[in-house]
């Protein structure tokens, strides 16, 4: 009986050796081992609007973009974080034909959002128009686990806030 008990107490010593060195060391090990997908694309921007201050425009460049799904290891809701990376270049020209400095869009973006899967969420940004004061673009972006894509490109009035002195 004190050999049985003797194997048995050896058993398991050597049972719980061997497990604790497969165990990982670094807790970040965890964090490494997680798998993302990356998406990068471009949208191209080709499309009329109406400014309300010279009539129809042309909108014309492109949005390239990255949708990266982080795995999410504590994902409960089963919702996957998404990182997007937008970034537009655009012209606004005029049908007109006006004599004009150049009616420009650059700008760099990036957000997080969580999505659940087969949702999406629609966020909203608003650029500047270089050489405008009175009028920026405002794009929607519709943003899913499998990518981005345009929702509405509209025009947003800037309202000058400069009131003169009154006498």
């Amino acid at each position: 009986m004190k050999n049985l008990f003797e194997l048995l107490a050896a058993f398991t010593l050597m049972l719980l050796i061997g497990c604790s060195e497969s165990l990982p060391k670094d807790s970040n090990a965890i964090n490494k081992s997680i798998k993302t997908s990356v998406i990068k694309e471009r949208i191209n921007l080709c499309c009329m609007i109406h400014d309300p201050y010279s009539g129809d425009c042309h909108l014309n460049g492109t949005v390239a973009y990255t949708h990266q799904v982080l795995e999410n290891q504590l994902d409960l809701n089963n919702l996957k974080q998404i990182k997007v990376m937008l970034e537009v270049n655009a012209n606004l020209c005029d049908r007109l034909g006006l004599n004009h400095l150049n009616w420009g869009l650059r700008d760099v973006s990036e957000d997080i959002v969580f999505v659940n899967d087969g949702g999406k969420v629609v966020i909203e940004k608003k650029y500047p128009i270089k050489n405008r004061d009175d009028i920026e673009i405002v794009i929607e972006y519709i943003i899913t686990t499998e990518g981005v894509r345009l929702g509405t490109v509209n025009i947003g009035l800037l309202f000058n806030t400069y009131c003169p002195a009154s006498n």
